[in-house]
């Protein structure tokens, strides 16, 4: 398997709603479980491939750790990733990519003051608040 079907079997394990943040060895066991024996040659590349895109996508704020340790996903801890849409004002809108259209399914408002320097188009990481109850993000990395 490659790193970035990997990838995607842990983002879509930690983005199911059902999802419950638990350890490393655990969520590994889990994803382990959901993969055919026939497209793993070699075990022990598996596990330090899976080990190596897990510490990724936790620096990369996809993934996140709790106090305890567990895998959280990024949305439970408010980020999240998407596309986003500048305004000639200043200020733009996250496009959130697919697999948070559950959680959000709006676009969500980035004010001027913290799209962080994205340009439009740019694929972003962002950080969900919430003052005053309403939606916006502030896109604190940006990615071209």
């Amino acid at each position: 398997m490659t790193n970035e079907e990997i990838r995607t079997l842990i983002t879509d394990v930690t983005a199911d709603k059902s999802y419950n943040a638990c350890l490393p060895d655990e969520l590994y066991a889990y994803v382990r479980a959901c993969v055919p024996e026939e497209l793993i040659d070699d075990e022990e590349a598996f596990s330090k491939l899976f080990f190596t895109t897990l510490e990724k996508m936790c620096n990369d704020k996809e993934l996140g750790r709790s106090g305890r340790g567990n895998i959280v996903s990024g949305a439970q801890l408010g980020y999240l990733h998407g596309t986003f849409r500048a305004n000639a004002k200043g200020f733009g809108f996250l496009i959130p990519d697919a697999r948070f259209s559950s959680l959000y399914p709006e676009d969500l408002f980035v004010p001027a003051e913290q799209t962080g320097g994205a340009m439009n188009g740019d694929a972003v990481f962002v950080r969900v608040e919430r003052p005053g109850g309403g939606k916006s993000a502030k896109a604190n990395k940006g990615k071209k």
